[in-house]
């Protein structure tokens, strides 16, 4: 058992993050958003993806694969809102690998690609258990969210706060 969880520490050291290249790659990177993130508050399959595709196409998604068999274990969203602003959301984890790193590693490399497009504000929507995780990466919470704007289309109520980071160019 032992030796079983050093296998797992050694296989999350060599985590490859990187864009879906597929369209099977994709699909599962949306089932993965849809099963962490949606399913549980009874949304239907479907809402996992923005509500405005532009956002969708022209957006940034980033996914982290286990090497060895290339399964997603891990994806993120997020797009640009010029001049300066990016916006993350969609960040889900496996329920299996959430607490290894994962999701400050998918942040981190999403926030180097906005910096690289000129942003500099980074911000998220993130639900009330989320809010400790952004707050430990450097998100700092200023309003919250109307549940009945959130979900209205499901009448679905959740606690989502506004978040902001200053993103700072690496020495």
């Amino acid at each position: 058992v032992h030796g079983d969880g050093e296998a797992k520490n050694r296989e999350l050291q060599s985590i490859i993050v990187r864009k879906p290249l597929t369209l099977e790659e994709f699909e599962k990177y949306y089932d993965l958003r849809y099963r962490v993130l949606r399913r549980s508050s009874g949304q239907p399959p479907g809402s996992e993806k923005s509500h405005n595709i532009l956002d969708e196409i022209r957006g940034i998604h980033l996914i982290a694969l286990l090497p060895d068999s290339n399964r997603i274990i891990g994806g993120v969203f997020g797009y640009l809102s010029p001049p300066h602003k990016c916006y993350t959301s969609a960040l889900c984890i496996d329920p299996e690998y959430q607490t290894k790193g994962i999701g400050a590693l998918l942040m981190k490399t999403i926030e180097k690609k906005y910096l690289k497009l000129g942003a500099n504000i980074a911000e998220v929507g993130a639900r009330v258990p989320a809010t400790k995780f952004y707050q430990k990466i450097g998100y700092i919470p200023y309003t919250q969210y109307s549940p009945d704007v959130v979900f209205k289309e499901t009448g679905m109520k959740l606690e989502v706060w506004k978040m902001r980071k200053t993103l700072l160019t690496p020495k």
